[in-house]
């Protein structure tokens, strides 16, 4: 499933590797997937596990605070006193015209480095890793960052992973709540439900359909991966990611040898397979907290088509 209108290609450099961003909540299936991506001969990722390291992701995060706000666009809750989102500019709040005439001659040009840098140090590792023919770098990337990443890396394909949220917030309440080696006790498991889905991870998949509507009035492009497919049928779904991301369909074999594997490390599963995790939440809970999770993730499992 594809979303958004493909935008054209912005000034990357035909020496640079191409962004493949995934987009996932915690519990999603981002690890195996990162894995999975790893193994295709024109991709590159972090190889250190869980791959977490986020060159790319951390560039934006910077990028952000600098953005140009569009005229008309408030930049914050404050009034604003500079075009610019953090408010400190070489100007001053009189002189927007000088403002956006330094962000066009200054700013552009450090994306480009950056992007040029980012590049150069996701090629330096695929020599490390014997990968000559790599075409494109994977990593994660934070769901709240989709439009930024999407304007700073013009040429990235986006790929959103997701899975029936019900099931990620009882996969993490068995994760994030483990007493030593061992699942939290599911006396405790009611309790560990209202804190995942009062607190921040929570709230990543309540605030996940509004984002997904910014993206689409942003012009974004995502292509949609659902984590039980990937499971289910994985060389189908990976040769999907493999055609929206323009590597070779010839690597999806080794792609999708990840899912038929067993896990390599134990510690990360809270079920006993990644497919018997599917569903979880209807067999696991008891009537009231698939209740209280039904009324909670209402409008997100609905805009993920989760019904």
């Amino acid at each position: 499933m594809i979303f958004g209108r493909k935008s054209a290609p912005g000034s990357t450099a035909a020496t640079e590797l191409k962004p493949l961003a995934v987009l996932a909540n915690g519990r999603s299936g981002g690890t195996i997937f990162l894995e999975a991506l790893s193994r295709h001969p024109e991709i590159v990722v972090c190889p250190r596990w869980p791959h977490e390291q986020r060159p790319a992701t951390y560039v934006s995060f910077a990028r952000a605070s600098l953005r140009l706000v569009p005229e008309g666009e408030p930049s914050g809750y404050e009034p604003a006193k500079s075009v610019y989102e953090n408010g400190r500019s070489p100007f001053s709040s009189r002189e927007q015209e000088l403002e956006r005439d330094y962000g066009d001659a200054v700013l552009a040009r450090l994306d480009e480095a950056a992007r040029a840098g980012v590049s150069d140090f996701y090629r330096r590792l695929a020599t490390t890793l014997k990968k000559p023919a790599v075409r494109a770098f994977a990593e994660k990337v934070y769901v709240n960052l989709m439009v930024e990443f999407a304007r700073q890396w013009p040429a990235a394909c986006l790929v959103l992973l997701v899975r029936d949220p019900r099931d990620a917030v009882v996969s993490a309440s068995e994760f994030f709540y483990r007493e030593g080696e061992s699942a939290a006790p599911k006396a405790g498991r009611a309790q560990a439900l209202t804190e995942l889905l009062e607190g921040r991870y929570g709230q990543a998949w309540t605030r996940l359909p509004a984002r997904l509507d910014a993206a689409r009035a942003a012009g974004v492009t995502v292509h949609v991966a659902r984590y039980e497919e990937l499971l289910a049928a994985p060389e189908r779904a990976l040769a999907q990611v493999a055609q929206w991301a323009g590597v070779a369909a010839d690597g999806v074999a080794a792609m999708a040898s990840a899912f038929h594997e067993a896990p390599q490390r134990q510690s990360h599963l809270t079920a006993a397979s990644p497919q018997e995790s599917v569903g979880r939440w209807r067999r696991e809970l008891e009537p009231p907290l698939r209740a209280q999770l039904e009324q909670a993730l209402a409008p997100c499992v609905r805009a993920l088509g989760y019904e």
